[in-house]
């Protein structure tokens, strides 16, 4: 067995980033798009957040990504950046480049190191395919079956429509897996007909007195005791008994 070597290894989760320095950096870089001031991101955050953070307190979360002082952000403090700043939630949890000054990942790591992280990162902040996406379009249903379909807002149209593309992928996916086996399975019915074919002949050449049509009737004799299940193991079938009597004959 090849051992892996450090390069081969998967790349820290995040970077080597902490959750929360992430949100530190997704704070800066949603002002930045946003082309705020500090104090302008603090006047935007205050009704969401309850109270108005001061310059210094935008600046200090901010820098959470620098490591010195990281700041523990609150599942309040999520929800009203995404509100102040107009973008979900999944936004301020996305990481930055790999390649970043604060990034702890081995300048040898390998694409595919990092592409199977990558791959674990968007699971985490997406859902999977095959359980976490399903289990939240469920969520979703299960939330909004009591609202009016007539009065759902283009987000809400939006979030189905996306469910929707998550589900059709999972059914892509597998009937995909059910043409491969589909594929295999029609290929190996060939090999099987061709290797019959061969047998026959051999069996024709070698044994001139045993003809194709004896061979096709042992081949077909063989498929009826496999499917009767007999001749496994050579033993007689059993014979079911009677109900038993008490008290003598």
């Amino acid at each position: 067995m090849k051992r892996r070597t450090k390069s081969d290894r998967q790349a820290p989760l995040f970077w080597g980033i902490t959750p929360n320095q992430l949100v530190g950096y997704n704070l800066w870089r949603a002002r930045q798009e946003r082309g705020w001031t500090q104090s302008q991101a603090a006047d935007a955050l205050a009704p969401h957040l309850g109270v108005r953070w001061t310059v210094a307190q935008v600046s200090a979360a901010e820098h959470s990504i620098d490591g010195a002082r990281i700041r523990q952000f609150t599942a309040d403090d999520l929800v009203a950046f995404a509100q102040a700043f107009d973008l979900p939630v999944t936004y301020f949890f996305l990481p930055p480049s790999p390649a970043a000054s604060w990034s702890k990942v081995d300048e040898g790591t390998s694409s595919e190191g990092l592409n199977r992280t990558m791959a674990v990162m968007i699971d985490l902040i997406f859902g999977d395919l095959n359980e976490g996406a399903p289990q939240v379009v469920g969520r979703l249903h299960e939330v909004m079956r009591d609202l009016d379909v007539e009065l759902y807002s283009a987000a809400q149209r939006q979030v189905f429509h996306l469910a929707r593309q998550r589900l059709l992928a999972i059914v892509a996916r597998a009937l995909d897996d059910i043409a491969e086996c589909r594929k295999s399975l029609v290929d190996l019915n060939d090999a099987l007909a061709g290797i019959e074919s061969d047998v026959t002949e051999q069996l024709a050449r070698t044994f001139p007195e045993i003809s194709s049509e004896d061979v096709a009737a042992l081949l077909g004799r063989g498929q009826d005791v496999a499917r009767s299940g007999e001749g496994r193991s050579g033993a007689a079938p059993a014979v079911p008994k009677g109900p038993e009597r008490s008290g003598g004959p």
